[in-house]
C-alpha cells in the first residue's frame, strides 16, 4: 500500500503482527472503548474535510471523527462519515455520495505531489489516531447551490439560511437565470451573514458593489427585533421576520452571483435590477413587510421621527406586492416553512396568498392639543417600501425604479408562465 499513502497502515499492521492481533485489537490511544461483545475496540478516528477545489476546509468545518466500531476499510470509513453528516448535519454534504469521499493518510501526504488515496479495502489499522495526526478527507462532489448555516448564527438566522437554499433551488430559477456555476457554488459556501445599521437606500439588506463580495449585511432592526420577542412560540412574528430575513438573503444572493462573474450593475436584459427579478419570479411580486406604527409616536413627532423602522414595530404580515396588487402571506401557508423535517419547494411554491386587507375606521392626531378625529379607511400601521430598487446598483433613482417595476413583473410573470408550463402559478385564497 506504499502507492497510497499507506506508510502509516504498514507500520501499524507490523506492530500488529508482532503483537499476534488483527488491526482492530491493535493497543490504541486514550479515549477508546470496549464495542460490544464482540471484544474488539471502537476508537476515534479522526478526519478532516477539504474541498477538492479549494484545498482548504470544506464549508469551514473543524477536525472532527467517527467510531471504528463496525469500520474494517476505507469504503466502510467513507460510508460511516457520510452517515454521520446525513444525520448532524443533513445540509452540508447533500447530493455527496460516499463514493465522492476521498481520503488521504495525512495532510503531508496530500499535499505531497506524489501523494496517493488510500484504496477503498485498505485496510482502517490505525489511521487518524489523534486531531493532529488527522486523515484528509477530500469531498470531490461538485458544491450543493447552498449558503452555509454557520454554528455561531443565532437558530433564527440557521432557520432563514434553510429557507433561502430552498429558494435557491426552487425550480433551479437562479442557476439557470444566473447561470451560476462551480465558482457560484463555492462562494455561495462562504457567504457570510452580519447584521448591520442600513446604508441610504438600503431598507432591507446590501452587501459591497466587488467581485470578492462574501458578506450579506441585513438591517439590524429585525435582529434587535427578535430579540425583543419571544422566539420559543414560533409565533407569526417571529415567523414573518425570519421569511423577510430569507428573501432579503435571496436577494443580495442574485447580486453576488453576477458581482463574482465581474457584473457590477445588473444587465439590462434583466430590465430592473437582478435581485428583484429573481424575487419576483419566485413570490410573483416583491417581498414588503407590514409594521405596526409605533405607540411612542405623539403628534409633535415629525413625520420622519414617526415613520422611522425602530425595534419597538411590531411585524404583523408578509406582503406581496404583485400584479393583482397587495396581498398577504396566509398565516397557515407561512407556518409551513417553520414544520418539522425537510423543506420541499413544490409544498412551498407558489406562496398561498390571502388580499390585503386595511383596517376601516382608524383613528390619528390631528395636531396637538385636539381630540381624536375619524380619518378615512386606511390601515393606520406602516406598509414598508418593498424589496426591491436598490438604487446604486442601476444608478437610479429609488422613484424611477419603484415606477419600471409594475412594468417588468408583467413581463417576466408572463414569460415565466408561458415558458414553464410545469412552473408556479400564482395562488390567492
Amino acid at each position: 500500500m506504499g502507492d497510497h499513502g499507506g506508510v502509516v497502515d504498514d507500520r501499524f499492521a507490523k506492530r500488529a503482527t508482532a503483537s499476534g492481533a488483527d488491526d482492530h485489537n491493535c493497543v490504541v490511544p486514550d479515549g477508546q472503548k470496549q464495542a460490544g461483545a464482540t471484544g474488539k475496540m471502537a476508537r476515534k478516528v479522526w478526519f478532516q474535510l477539504l474541498d477538492a477545489a479549494t484545498r482548504d476546509a470544506y464549508a469551514d468545518t473543524q477536525t472532527e471523527s467517527v467510531s471504528s466500531d463496525g469500520v474494517t476499510d476505507i469504503d466502510d470509513l467513507r460510508k460511516a462519515i457520510r452517515e454521520k453528516y446525513r444525520h448532524e448535519n443533513p445540509d452540508l454534504l447533500e447530493g455527496v455520495v460516499a463514493g465522492q469521499l476521498r481520503i488521504y493518510a495525512n495532510r503531508a501526504v496530500y499535499d505531497d505531489k506524489n501523494g496517493q488515496p488510500l484504496d477503498e479495502d485498505s485496510r482502517i489499522g490505525l489511521v487518524g489516531p489523534t486531531k493532529r495526526g488527522a486523515l484528509v478527507v477530500v469531498v470531490t462532489a461538485p458544491p450543493a447551490l447552498r449558503l452555509t448555516a454557520y454554528a455561531s448564527y443565532p437558530a433564527f438566522l440557521k432557520k432563514a439560511i434553510e429557507i433561502a437554499n430552498v429558494m435557491l433551488t426552487h425550480h433551479k430559477y437562479f442557476e439557470l437565470e444566473l447561470s451560476a456555476d462551480n465558482t457560484t457554488r463555492r462562494n455561495l459556501r462562504h457567504v457570510k451573514v452580519k447584521f448591520r445599521r442600513p446604508e441610504e437606500g438600503s431598507l432591507y439588506g446590501w452587501s459591497d458593489r466587488s467581485a470578492r463580495a462574501k458578506v450579506i449585511f441585513v438591517n439590524e432592526v429585525l435582529l434587535h427585533r427578535m430579540q425583543m420577542i419571544d422566539q420559543a412560540d414560533n409565533s407569526h412574528e417571529y415567523q414573518c421576520i425570519v421569511f423577510v430575513v430569507a428573501a432579503t438573503i435571496f436577494h443580495e444572493c442574485a447580486h453576488l452571483a453576477l458581482r463574482w462573474k465581474n457584473i457590477l450593475d445588473s444587465p439590462d436584459k434583466f430590465q430592473l435590477e437582478v435581485g428583484t427579478i429573481m424575487g419576483t419570479k419566485l413570490f410573483h411580486g416583491t417581498c414588503r413587510v407590514k409594521i405596526q406604527q409605533s405607540t411612542r409616536a405623539t403628534s409633535k413627532m415629525s413625520e420622519r421621527s414617526r415613520r422611522m423602522w425602530t425595534k419597538e414595530m411590531a411585524i404583523l404580515d408578509v406582503v406581496i406586492d404583485g400584479m393583482n396588487g397587495l396581498s398577504v402571506i396566509r398565516a397557515d401557508h407561512l407556518n409551513k416553512f417553520f414544520t418539522l423535517g425537510k423543506l420541499c419547494g413544490k409544498t412551498l411554491f407558489p406562496l398561498v396568498l390571502t388580499m390585503h386587507r386595511r383596517t376601516k375606521g382608524a383613528t390619528a392626531f390631528r395636531d396637538a392639543g385636539r381630540k381624536r378625529r375619524r380619518t378615512p379607511p386606511e390601515d393606520p400601521n406602516i406598509l414598508m417600501p418593498p424589496l426591491c430598487g436598490i438604487p446604486k446598483n442601476r444608478y437610479e433613482s429609488q422613484d424611477n425604479i419603484v415606477e419600471k417595476h409594475k412594468v417588468a413583473l408583467l413581463v417576466w410573470v408572463t414569460s415565466s408562465c408561458m415558458s414553464n408550463t410545469e412552473g408556479d402559478r400564482v395562488t390567492n385564497q
